[in-house]
């Protein structure tokens, strides 16, 4: 018997590498217990314009840049 491809008999395989609801909740819960929480600065509006710029060249940040939707109005 012929081995085909995947491509050839048009199946495909689809997954997830962060996991369902599930997992994700088992992660904060454990974020939760051991205190680990994420590096944020807090942007506004008009700083957007820069935030994009810094990520398009390169996305290796350590830090969450959250929108301050308040202090932007």
């Amino acid at each position: 018997m012929r081995q085909s491809t995947l491509m050839f008999n048009k199946l495909s395989i689809a997954g997830s590498v962060i996991g369902g609801m599930v997992e994700t909740q088992e992660c904060i819960d454990f974020c939760a217990k051991h205190n680990i929480v994420p590096s944020i600065k807090m942007v506004t509006a008009k700083d957007i314009e820069e935030v994009y710029k810094q990520l398009s060249a390169k996305n290796d940040a350590i830090i969450r840049n959250v929108l301050d939707i308040e202090a932007s109005k």
